[in-house]
């Protein structure tokens, strides 16, 4: 069985998608492995937001550390695309619709990436692992 993974970081009430990819499911246990790995070495990063006024969205200011984390990330995608699955989406430039942003503080820290997958786009999101990022 295929499952739609996203890796996320948790914001208040929601989530900010950092990638999206589909795999089998009897390739869970070497992606959980290898991402840890990836992630563990990843220091925590601080996300500034801002809202340009000419948009209706609210994009992260410093996209350097997800830009480095989508790099080192590469080699999941290669291993997901040797097994006939589609390419990894890795989003280095994630943006959130204004309104969903109100709540949250203006500057956070990102501490811990969590994988979820899911059957289909209109399945709940499971948790699958929490990984640590190292302290800045």
């Amino acid at each position: 069985m295929e499952w739609n993974y996203q890796l996320v970081t948790r914001l208040g009430a929601g989530s900010l998608t950092l990638a999206h990819f589909w795999a089998r499911e009897d390739m869970e246990e070497t992606l959980i492995r290898w991402m840890h790995r990836i992630i563990s070495a990843q220091k925590s990063f601080r996300v500034t937001l801002q809202s340009p006024a000419e948009e209706s969205v609210v994009r992260i200011s410093d996209r350097q550390p997800l830009q480095q984390l989508a790099r080192e990330l590469k080699i999941v995608d290669d291993y997901v695309r040797s097994y006939g699955c589609p390419d990894m989406k890795l989003i280095t430039n994630p943006s959130l619709p204004a309104g969903t942003c109100d709540a949250l503080p203006a500057s956070f820290e990102i501490t811990e990436l969590v994988l979820v997958r899911r059957k289909h786009a209109f399945d709940t999101s499971r948790q699958v692992n929490v990984f640590g990022l190292r302290p800045a």
